[in-house]
Parts: C-alpha cells; sequence; structure tokens
C-alpha cells in the first residue's frame, strides 16, 4: 500500500510540474517570441495583386482575373520563383476553364 501511494504521489508531483512548465511557457515565453516575429499576414505588393486575381474569379469576373495573373505571373518569373510561377499559371489555366477556353487554358500551362 506505501508503494502505490508513493506512486501516486510522484505522478501528481509529476503531472503537477508539467502544468506550471506548460503555463510558464504559454504565458511568458511564446508572447516573448511574438514581439520579434513578423507579421504573419503581411504580404507582399505582388501577392496582394495574386489575391485580389483570386477574388475576381470568385466573383466570376475571370477576364480580370487572368489579367492580374499575367502580371503576378511575370513579376514570380522575373524573381525566379518557379514555383509560385507555375501556381500562377494554374490559376490561369483554370479562370480560361471556367471561361469555356479549352485551347487558351492548355496553352497557359504548356
Amino acid at each position: 500500500m506505501l508503494k502505490f501511494s508513493r506512486f501516486r504521489s510522484s505522478i501528481f508531483l509529476s503531472n503537477l510540474i508539467l502544468g506550471l512548465l506548460t503555463f510558464i511557457l504559454v504565458t511568458t515565453i511564446l508572447p516573448a517570441f511574438d514581439r520579434y516575429a513578423p507579421t504573419a499576414f503581411a504580404q507582399t505588393p505582388i501577392q496582394q495583386i495574386e489575391q485580389k486575381g483570386r477574388e475576381l474569379y470568385q466573383q466570376g469576373q475571370f477576364l480580370e482575373a487572368i489579367d492580374n495573373w499575367q502580371k503576378v505571373a511575370q513579376d514570380y518569373a522575373k524573381q525566379e520563383q518557379f514555383i509560385r510561377k507555375a501556381q500562377t499559371l494554374n490559376y490561369i489555366s483554370t479562370a480560361y476553364q471556367a471561361l469555356g477556353e479549352w485551347q487558351a487554358a492548355k496553352e497557359a500551362i504548356a
């Protein structure tokens, strides 16, 4: 019985210490890092244009979205951000598909 009691108290003590450490981490250490972290959702001007294209697409304004995304794709190419360029070309292709322009959609990603 004494061993079981000691075992329960050691579990309680372990949980108490773990709880206190978690509390300290959440209330003091993590907020301190937030001061030094850049804003998570800050967008570059090109990302803002890309976002505007997505909004236009969702509103059914496919040609305007395509215009925005073509500018974005050119800028990504200049910056040698080829993955983002490919993603943007995919957006353009999807917009052409929504317009029923299948050949233009195919050429956008070729």
